[in-house]
């Protein structure tokens, strides 16, 4: 739920967040807007099996996106690991 995910980002100091496009309680939109508004350092990177993954992402201003299912080395790129 939309509660659940933004109290565990009251609770911890993250520098990223996976999230899915589809998310109970939310939209993705939603939970984009309130990150963005409590959190904006934090890099969002959004999960999905939609072919526009990429479209929806640069529409919300999420960070990156990865295309499910992916590969943990095609997260470690993201995220600049060696």
């Amino acid at each position: 739920s939309r509660d659940a995910a933004l109290a565990v980002l009251t609770q911890y100091e993250c520098d990223v967040v996976l999230m899915d496009y589809s998310m109970p309680g939310l939209t993705a939109a939603e939970f984009v807007r309130a990150v963005r508004g409590a959190w904006p350092h934090i890099r969002l990177i959004l999960m999905s099996a939609e072919s526009e993954a990429g479209r929806y992402a640069a529409e919300l201003g999420i960070n990156d996106w990865l295309k499910k299912p992916f590969a943990a080395r095609g997260l470690l790129e993201i995220l600049g690991a060696p």
